[in-house]
């Protein structure tokens, strides 16, 4: 039977970015203030791609996977926000007897710095860096992807973001980040890679790297924005016909996804749809997803508002 991809396999958070600040955007809270976001995510496909060949199979059915997912951040300084993420995951076919998984997946966690703001002709410019990592939460089961809620091993991550916001709200933010990914050790006492197979239990995890552009509007009541992302690990190999995937594949995919958010005071409602239209050991997937959050002050803050968390 043949088992498919997913994007776990390069150990992608499950959920997508449905939260008031994410390590990739333009966005910054407030020194004292810190914004707890409670978020839902559905993931689904049926169709896939092996190697770049599309494929679909019925005895598997459609793939699902939910996240529950814990997002915060909180202002350290204006310039410097520390962000967590922590993710419980479920997974599951619609028509296959294999059984998913559910579990808390990994705690992530990263540091946010302004580097450099300037006003310009267009709008305040913002350039900002982003480092952290991750590690799972427990033994979880990583060698039966994709019902496996994740790939089991530790990472480190560093961004750069610029964000340029006009003083109508219209906004326009680039990002591009690079995963390194730790060793995998396996049950099994060999694997096979393009062709050899390695008598080791030790398994490289490919690294990879993302680039996003985005696009919209925001003010204090909302925020909307169209965007486009690529991932691709940066090596790996391909799914064999009629084989389980390794953690050894290389996964790309090219999505397209619309969000929005709204404000009453502290609360914020937040949602976010999402289409993969390209990939290579990957599935056709498609992301909804909704958000709850609040923002919390403790003491008292250097800005205006902590509710307008975009730098101007």
């Amino acid at each position: 039977m043949r088992l498919l991809q997913v994007a776990l396999m390069c150990g992608f958070i499950i959920v997508s970015s449905v939260n008031a600040q994410t390590p990739g955007d333009g966005m910054m809270m407030s020194k004292n203030s810190f914004c707890q976001v409670v978020s839902y995510s559905q993931n689904s496909w049926s169709k896939y791609w092996e190697s770049d060949v599309k494929r679909e199979n019925s005895n598997l059915g459609t793939f699902r996977s939910h996240a529950f997912t814990l997002m915060g951040a909180y202002g350290i300084t204006n310039e410097l926000n520390a962000i967590y993420s922590l993710p419980y995951v479920t997974t599951g076919f619609s028509d296959s007897y294999l059984n998913g998984y559910q579990g808390f997946q990994d705690i992530s966690m990263w540091l946010k710095y302004n580097v450099y703001a300037t006003e310009t002709g267009l709008g305040n410019l913002s350039f900002f860096a982003t480092a952290g990592g991750s590690l799972p939460t427990h033994d979880y089961v990583v060698n039966q992807l994709p019902l496996s809620i994740g790939i089991g091993v530790p990472s480190a991550s560093l961004r750069a973001v610029v964000d340029l916001t006009s003083e109508s709200g219209w906004y326009g933010t680039l990002q591009a980040g690079y995963t390194l990914r730790g060793d995998l050790t396996i049950d099994e006492e060999s694997y096979f890679y393009k062709g050899t197979l390695y008598n080791t239990n030790k398994i490289p995890i490919p690294n990879a790297a993302d680039v996003t552009l985005r696009a919209g509007y925001i003010n204090s009541e909302l925020q909307a924005d169209v965007y486009f992302d690529r991932f691709s690990c940066v090596s790996g190999d391909d799914i064999r016909y009629n084989s389980m995937p390794t953690p050894t594949v290389m996964v790309q995919s090219s999505t397209v996804g619309i969000y929005g958010r709204y404000n009453i005071g502290m609360f914020s409602i937040m949602a976010n749809a999402a289409q993969v239209l390209a990939g290579r050991n990957f599935g056709q997937t498609t992301t909804l997803n909704i958000g709850f959050g609040y923002i919390f002050q403790f003491g008292q803050t250097e800005t205006e508002s902590s509710d307008t968390p975009k730098i101007r």
